[in-house]
């Protein structure tokens, strides 16, 4: 009786496993759900079974454990009139300081975390709710926003997508500040609809309008930087929507019509198995563990979980056919060898190899994001990853060569083995393997 309840849950999609993972399951796991492992890591996952492994992975919400920029609280002042030239050459300098500073903290966050899927759903969820430096401008704005990703980033879907619509950077990126009544501005509610829940060809124009109504007022006061609804300028009109009628409907109600959708269960659920399994599955998975997130209420964490221990994911064809993209390249290789983060003083050099490799964080290309898969490899791109690669390899390596004192009084051998050891690890992060995940 026992054996059928379990191959009737096998059947469904659950892998069941009691020995301890193979060095290359523990190398899938910890790749999947965070970045390249070290040897420390891989010698710890090996003595799990998946069970324990997946339940060690999904420890929950973690504080960051990098020190926020001494700006964290500050909004940038917007008055500008009567500046001098010197002024707003200053202002423009300041501006530039605080978003590499903002930059190099998410990578140092990136790199020391104890948590690295938390990491890793918030780059997920900052390449779908896209929003760029370039327009909304203010630093300060875009880590709060990345604050927001990550406290919801394995937490309830419905939750943040009701503070994403609240969120300031949001609402400035995506032109909501100037949606009011009698003028609206559709690009937010467009967005909302073709890419954050339902997907393109599941609404109509008409929805998009009637949205748009039911977004007006929603702006972010300037001074203070917190969002507020302004009801003088919100459309309070009759409003159909998906087919529900109301002569209240906000903000919130459009949300909470999105979610009552199968088809947002189904958009969100399969670009997260794109980025846990694989590129492409067959419509019936995704419509299994799309059931599940939406009976879930739209729990993140059992989502992840679900995929976790299904048998797609722990399919060996699946193992080392997803391309890393540039912050994953990168943040790999400061946690899994022995390239000392102390080089690294601003993180410039992270954060200019990230955007030469195409991945310039809180600045994505479009509102679409990156597009991520096999895009990130192209002639030019390639290049740019080996290069990086050795360049920090070679500053990592002489790093350590410096912390074992004077190089001229190093033993021969000593001299040999690191000698060694540098080609044998130049020759591994420089493989094609490196490249996947």
């Amino acid at each position: 009786m026992l054996l059928r309840i379990i191959y009737g849950l096998a059947f469904l999609g659950f892998s069941f496993q009691i020995s301890a993972l193979e060095d290359w399951e523990a190398r899938h796991l910890l790749m999947r759900t965070g970045f390249e492992p070290s040897n420390q890591e891989l010698s710890q996952f090996k003595e799990l079974n998946r069970k324990q492994a997946i339940s060690k992975i999904l420890k929950g919400f973690t504080e960051p454990v990098s020190n926020l920029p001494e700006w964290h609280n500050q909004i940038e002042k917007k008055k500008r009139k009567g500046l001098s030239d010197e002024e707003r050459k200053q202002l423009q300098k300041q501006r530039r300081q605080r978003v590499l500073e903002l930059k190099g903290w998410w990578f140092r966050e990136l790199i020391q975390t104890q948590n690295p899927l938390q990491e890793k759903m918030t780059l997920f969820w900052h390449n779908h709710f896209t929003s760029s430096i370039q327009k909304v401008k203010e630093p300060y704005l875009l880590l709060k926003q990345n604050q927001l990703l990550r406290k919801h980033s394995l937490g309830s879907f419905s939750t943040l997508l009701h503070e994403i619509s609240k969120d300031p950077a949001m609402i400035l990126y995506l032109d909501n500040q100037t949606n009011k009544k009698g003028n609206p501005n559709e690009n937010f509610a467009r967005e909302l609809l073709e890419l954050f829940t339902l997907g393109i060809g599941h609404y109509t124009e008409e929805d998009i309008k009637e949205a748009a109504k039911a977004f007006t007022g929603y702006q972010v006061n300037r001074k203070s930087g917190e969002f507020v609804l302004r009801y003088n300028l919100h459309d309070h009109s009759k409003k159909k929507f998906l087919g529900v009628e109301g002569h209240r409907l906000i903000g919130e109600d459009i949300i909470e019509i999105l979610l009552s959708k199968k088809q947002t269960a189904r958009h969100i659920t399969a670009k997260i198995l794109k980025e846990f399994i694989s590129y492409e599955l067959p419509a019936r998975v995704v419509e299994k563990f799309a059931t599940d997130f939406q009976t879930n209420k739209f729990d993140l964490a059992k989502l992840v979980r679900s995929i976790l221990s299904s048998e797609q994911f722990w399919s060996q064809k699946n193992y080392q056919t997803m391309i890393k993209s540039p912050v994953e390249l990168i943040v790999g290789l400061f946690r899994s060898n022995p390239v000392e983060i102390s080089m690294l003083e601003d993180f410039k050099p992270v954060v200019q190899a990230s955007r030469v490799m195409g991945q310039d964080i809180f600045n994505p290309p479009t509102v679409k994001g990156w597009e991520g898969g096999t895009k990130w490899i192209t002639t030019h791109t390639y290049l740019a990853r080996r290069q990086s690669l050795s360049r920090f390899i070679k500053h990592g390596m002489e790093m350590r060569r410096m912390s074992m004192g004077n190089p001229k009084l190093m033993g021969k051998k000593m001299k040999a083995k690191m000698q060694t050891e540098m080609r044998e690890m130049r020759t591994a992060l420089l493989s094609e393997e490196y490249q996947l995940k």
